[in-house]
């Protein structure tokens, strides 16, 4: 079989990228530019400086068309003689600005990029970009510059590098000094004569945009693609054999929900994928995920099976809810959520607990749920709690364990205990201790609650399943961060179509493999930005 690899790089927005004390920036349509103009008379008139302020960075002319800077001669509206020359032979004013009218003065527009908050600073900048098209006349010129200001936009010569940008890549570098307060500059000036604004087209234009990535090598290897059906609740290992009697683990177990194929470049005449099973546990915690709903009250935070013990007092919720700003329930549709603000008087200011779980005395037992803190503000302190109770419903003890180091993302969090002599039930639950500081605020979200006292219902096993061997491909690049890559396949190197779908770049080495089946198989990946 015939394989191809072809990759197309394409232009690609270029952002900061740090390495150490290095810095690379570039035309970057998502920054903010900004604009400043010096104005000068004619040379003609002695070439005196005149005036310098900010200057709008559409009259500059300069604006962004996608990625592509174009910058283009300064267009003044004002038809005062101070701006233009009369050259059509009109005696007097106001007859000077107009069509056909020649400019009367020097324009050097700045378009850039500043930054004041010290990320430039003491560090070896390099801007760079690429021009696309330049139609400007003798009439106009463009440098790209780096300057670096002290805190009063103080500058001296050594602090400012330029270069002339024409044709081609451009790229200029400036070790910038280091300092509070410093400014660091970094665009273009356009130097010319100002025009009016339908006069502009014969004096051509300048556009710019960011270098374009390099071209990347995508690889392609040939060997034995081995195929299974996955369940998420399953683990997998492949194997290979020489004999079909000793057998060799290919990697380490694979979970069943994020791969199901595996490619091999070692040949090997047997293969074969074994399934493991988890041990499934009994539940004694009645509607663990809070889906089985019902009525809200102060009683209740909206799942049966489930009270609220404590009143919420003021600034203080418990409720189950579908969501919670992006995060959405470990499994199912719903999740409990408990709100604590401060000042947290009486605690615990939030308090739920499942009903009466019976259970059997001096047992070791396995507590787990789900959790996620989104918001940890101030001194709040989530716990779980385990209340043990005798056989007429008395109280005879409790555990109280804080897991406030949760963070923002689902974590399971788990506890095996003992019940004490004498216990014939116990409840599990939650409550959010909210401190006195009256900035208290935490958002606690909980899910899929388990209690078991450790004795599987279904033992877990571990067996042989039916898989598939077969030759195969693995196309591979590399990639970098934010940019998309599309893998597309043909048969006659004219009709190419995708092969799977666009992933997005990590910086990583990303791969997709293929059946290689009759006829002949070509492949190429083609490199974007969003």
């Amino acid at each position: 079989m015939n394989i191809a690899i072809k990759s197309l790089a394409f232009c690609a927005l270029v952002g900061a990228v740090q390495s150490a004390n290095a810095i690379t920036v570039g035309v970057d349509s998502t920054k903010t530019w900004l604009g400043f103009m010096n104005v000068s008379n004619l040379p003609a008139n002695g070439g005196v400086y005149q005036f310098g302020g900010t200057w709008g960075t559409g009259d500059l002319v300069a604006y962004f068309t996608g990625p592509v800077l174009t910058l283009a001669p300064n267009t003044i509206g004002d038809v005062n003689e101070y701006w233009y020359q009369n050259t059509t032979g009109l005696a007097t004013p106001p007859n000077y600005g107009g069509p056909g009218q020649a400019g009367n003065k020097i324009m050097a527009a700045s378009m850039y990029v500043e930054t004041n908050d010290g990320s430039l600073s003491g560090q070896t900048v390099t801007f760079t970009g690429q021009v696309v098209s330049n139609t400007f006349t003798s009439a106009h010129s463009t440098v790209a510059f780096i300057k670096d200001f002290d805190g009063g936009y103080g500058l001296t010569q050594d602090r400012v590098i330029t270069v002339p940008v024409t044709n081609g890549v451009f790229s200029i570098t400036l070790n910038t000094l280091a300092g509070a307060g410093r400014h660091v500059q970094y665009g273009f000036e356009t130097t010319g004569v100002n025009v009016w604004v339908t006069d502009v087209a014969p004096f051509g234009k300048l556009e710019v945009g960011p270098v374009p990535p390099p071209p990347f090598a995508a690889t392609i290897e040939t060997g034995t693609l081995l195929s299974w059906t996955a369940s998420a609740a399953n683990s997998y290992q492949p194997q290979l054999s020489t004999d079909g009697i000793g057998w060799t683990d290919l990697g380490a177990p694979l979970s069943g929900n994020t791969v199901s194929s595996l490619f091999e470049t070692v040949p090997a005449p047997f293969y074969q994928v074994l399934e493991t099973t988890p041990d499934l546990f009994s539940n004694l915690v009645s509607n663990p995920g809070f889906e089985t709903t019902a009525p809200a009250s102060p009683a209740n935070p909206g799942a049966a099976g489930w009270d609220i013990v404590v009143a919420a007092n003021a600034g203080a919720s418990m409720e189950v809810v579908t969501s919670y700003a992006a995060i959405s329930p470990h499994q199912g549709s719903q999740m409990l959520k408990l709100e604590s603000t401060g000042p947290g008087a009486p605690a615990p200011n939030t308090d739920v607990r499942s009903g009466f779980i019976p259970v059997t005395e001096n047992t070791d037992y396995d507590f787990s749920f789900y959790a996620a803190n989104p918001v940890k503000t101030g001194g709040g302190n989530p716990q779980f709690t385990i209340f043990y109770y005798d056989g007429a419903n008395a109280p005879l003890g409790n555990s109280f364990t804080s897991f406030a180091a949760v963070g923002s993302a689902w974590t399971k969090v788990s506890k095996i205990f003992t019940t004490p002599a004498g216990t014939a039930s116990l409840t599990v639950g939650w409550t959010g201790g909210a401190g006195a500081d009256p900035g208290v605020h935490w958002v606690t979200l909980l899910d899929d609650a388990l209690l078991s006292n450790g004795i599987p219902s279904t033992p877990g096993f571990t067996a042989v399943i039916p898989s598939t061997v077969a030759p195969g491909a693995r196309i591979s690049w590399p990639t970098q961060s934010g940019r998309s890559y599309q893998v597309k396949s043909t048969t006659d190197l004219v009709n190419w179509t995708n092969f799977g779908g666009s992933t997005t770049g990590s910086g990583a080495v990303s791969s997709v493999t293929d059946l290689i089946t009759p006829p002949s198989k070509f492949y190429r990946v083609f490199e974007t930005t969003p």
